[in-house]
């Protein structure tokens, strides 16, 4: 068994902790970054919990053939806006096959449980392995909530490396017994969202919009308008303010500038013969004081933090 805490105040540097795993992220609330990940691999399941104090953007791919779920473990979530949040009432599904995108409000605060799909079939009745397979990934589905708090219990019990029987020294037959409740719960939540009802797809037409200006901004070298975006997406501006704020909870201006910071913040990084001069402009900022200014009121720290002009 693989055991391992690590704490950031980077968030390219957390996106990019989780082994195995493609994805990036976006931060969207100002202040400087915090997050921690606790890992715990076991053999055919993995578990994981991310916390970032932080509104974030994730981008995510994960690995093949795995079956993957998140469970919340903090109630912050606004449950009146749109899909991409994560309810604190629900299990939402990752697929593996396809980059999943979702944007949460406030802290983020979450466990993942990952399993082997081949491991899977052979350890479950036909029956029970259709369960884990019936239901369409990028959903999440309103759960059993008995099960989601026995999962929440179980899941934070192992990743607490204060509990050195099960953190420390998880092994064989308690490995064994650990995981069978494990899917023993999953499988008692989704038999109760088994319900048509309690299925939420996360695919919107408002998540739809927000992506796709998420993608043309990243795409344009320097700045795009939102009136721009509304002709192309042939859609009047109030539409667009809407979907903003029902999936990420902030207006276009405010995301789509977050999402341009992020992208220089990584380019600081990737494109270390750029001058800061230089990336300021590519990702539509016209004066370098203006990009100084809004990263810092967004990261907490100067883009000369990173190198010199």
């Amino acid at each position: 068994m693989l055991s391992e805490t690590q704490k950031f105040d980077d968030i390219v540097f957390h996106a990019a902790a989780l082994n195995g795993w493609s994805q990036h992220y976006d931060q969207l609330t100002p202040g400087e970054f915090r997050g921690f990940l606790q890992d715990v691999q076991l053999p055919s399941m993995r578990i994981f919990r991310e916390y970032m104090n932080c509104s974030v953007v994730q981008h995510t791919m994960a690995p093949k053939n795995t079956f993957n779920l998140i469970i919340p473990i903090r109630g912050t979530q606004d449950t009146k806006l749109s899909n991409h949040t994560l309810r604190p009432d629900c299990f939402t599904l990752i697929p593996s096959s396809a980059e999943f995108f979702l944007c949460t409000q406030g802290e983020t605060d979450y466990v993942v449980i990952s399993l082997d799909e081949s491991f899977l079939e052979k350890m479950l009745v036909p029956e029970d392995f259709d369960t884990f397979l019936k239901y369409p990934k990028g959903y999440s589905l309103r759960c059993d909530e008995s099960a989601l708090c026995a999962l929440q219990s179980l899941c934070k019990h192992v990743l607490d490396d204060r509990t050195p029987d099960l953190a420390g020294n998880l092994k064989g037959r308690v490995q064994a017994l650990f995981r069978d409740e494990v899917i023993n719960y999953l499988l008692q939540g989704m038999d109760v969202a088994g319900q048509r009802s309690r299925i939420r797809n996360l695919e919107s037409n408002h998540h739809y919009l927000v992506r796709y200006c998420h993608d043309r901004i990243l795409n344009e070298k320097g700045q795009i308008s939102i009136l721009t975006l509304c002709n192309e997406l042939r859609i009047p501006r109030r539409t667009l303010a809407y979907a903003f704020e029902r999936v990420t909870g902030v207006s276009p201006n405010n995301y789509l500038r977050a999402v341009r910071l992020n992208a220089a913040d990584r380019g600081l990084r990737d494109s270390p013969d750029w001058a800061l001069t230089d990336i300021a402009h590519h990702y539509g900022f016209t004066h370098s004081s203006h990009f100084g200014r809004e990263y810092r009121k967004l990261f907490g720290k100067r883009p000369s933090d990173h190198r010199k002009w």
